[in-house]
């Protein structure tokens, strides 16, 4: 099922999260206010996994959700 902007999601368990947003001011938000593990602004890194994964020992993403409606 596809994301929509604004939909809430549950992540439950031990699950390290990584976040791709388009902004420095968004990933600053997204570290404060959900303290996620990992974040890389995908625009300014155009090649996010090779920033990603080398954090992540190069373990391989079990899911990844992309939102279906970006504005």
């Amino acid at each position: 099922m596809p994301l929509k902007l604004e939909q809430l999601v549950l992540f439950q368990g031990n699950a390290k999260t990584i976040i791709t947003p388009s902004s420095n001011e968004k990933l600053g938000y997204v570290k404060a206010k959900y303290g996620v593990h990992y974040t890389v602004n995908y625009k300014e890194k155009k090649k996010s996994a090779q920033v990603i994964l080398p954090k992540i020992h190069f373990d391989p993403a079990d899911s990844i959700f992309i939102p279906a409606n970006r504005t």
